[in-house]
């Protein structure tokens, strides 16, 4: 993918507002407490011999799909995988992955998100993808040095109790933050991990850029109205809504859909970033992102699993899972219950660049409602 995210593939152009369906302080995480995770057989041969995944994509999911592959292999590329857990999500892969750089353990890196996928990118840790699968890519979804690819998207929403709050007076743009206050309160995911770091750092990026100070503006506004950040991840930001203790919730499509699907009372939407009519202003796709290892010795290995989990039945059954994603490989008709035509464009490098500093500008305006 470009490192600004400039496009949308043009399969993507059906609009959907989809607003319902059926059927403190916290401590920061160490690469000890990652390294200390267990690290999972998925089939074929186990120790040296197999091809070591760290993954922060939804473990089940992850799970079922390296097992696969292992299977689909057989003997020739066993698969032990690390999984890292809901709060800490991507970051605390990536910064094991660095502390590794040297004498690598991991051979493919499958992130839930591109934020850490692109630093790593940048600071050397990742490997050029094969030429056939890069020409057979997207270019708008794939880095510009060809180190990873981005497939699979889940958006960024916003949830409410269906029972209390219509989806048509839901706030229809992020920033209706800074201007309004909601007394009945909102959570948010701890800002410094997973998808929800990677949004403030987005946004902050287009908001500075497009309006000095209004990134500002919405923290004071978010603070007005008396948000609390949550150390559970994006799924406690909607279980929080469910039990009443907040009117909206910051959360991704998986999450709030799993839900749904459940019976729960939960409805979303998907908020602009700006006005209709200005292109590139829809909400946030978070892509999944796939990268090999610089320095591996299973390389034969490392490219066929990459080329196995961007496959377009891969892509499909990640749409058909938990997940919910969006398809974003070549000739993928098949698509979940909900689409964004207009996604948000940024400068992904300038985003990764100013992400300590947004995350640590929520946390420090927030964590007082915790």
């Amino acid at each position: 993918m470009s490192d600004a995210f400039t496009e949308a593939t043009s399969r993507r152009a059906v609009l959907a507002r989809l607003t319902g369906l059926t059927g403190g302080a916290f401590a920061l995480p160490t690469v000890a407490s990652v390294a200390s995770s267990l690290l999972a057989s998925c089939g074929g041969r186990d120790g040296d011999d197999a091809l070591v995944v760290y993954t922060s994509l939804d473990e089940v999911v992850a799970r079922e799909e390296l097992a696969l592959f292992a299977g689909t292999t057989g003997s020739n590329c066993g698969v032990a995988a690390r999984y890292d857990t809901e709060a800490m999500k991507t970051t605390g892969l990536a910064n094991l992955l660095r502390a590794e750089r040297d004498a690598p353990r991991a051979d493919v890196f499958w992130s839930s998100e591109q934020f850490q996928m692109s630093a790593l990118a940048s600071e050397g840790v990742l490997a050029r993808l094969p030429d056939a699968l890069l020409a057979n890519w997207p270019k708008p979804w794939q880095d510009t040095n060809g180190r990873w690819i981005a497939l699979n998207a889940r958006a960024r929403v916003l949830c409410f109790d269906s029972r209390k709050v219509d989806a048509l007076g839901a706030p229809q743009l992020w920033s209706a933050f800074a201007a309004v206050e909601y007394p009945a309160g909102i959570v948010i995911a701890d800002p410094r991990f997973g998808s929800t770091r990677g949004h403030f750092a987005a946004m902050r990026q287009v908001y500075e850029h497009a309006e000095p100070g209004l990134f500002a503006r919405m923290l004071a506004g978010l603070k007005r109205s008396h948000t609390r950040l949550l150390p559970g991840g994006n799924a406690a930001v909607v279980d929080a809504v469910l039990r009443g203790e907040a009117q909206f919730g910051f959360t991704d499509t998986d999450d709030v859909i799993t839900a749904m699907q459940a019976g729960k009372p939960i409805g979303f939407t998907l908020p602009r970033h700006f006005n209709e009519g200005i292109a590139g202003g829809g909400t946030m796709l978070i892509p999944s992102t796939l990268g090999i290892i610089e320095g591996t010795a299973r390389r034969a290995c490392a490219e066929q699993c990459v080329e196995f989990l961007s496959s377009p039945v891969a892509e499909v059954r990640s749409a058909q899972s938990s997940l919910h994603t969006l398809p974003l490989g070549y000739g993928v008709r098949y698509g979940p219950a909900w689409r964004e035509n207009d996604p948000l464009r940024f400068d992904l490098a300038a985003a990764v660049a100013n992400a300590d500093a947004a995350a640590a500008e929520v946390h420090d305006a927030l964590a007082g409602h915790a």
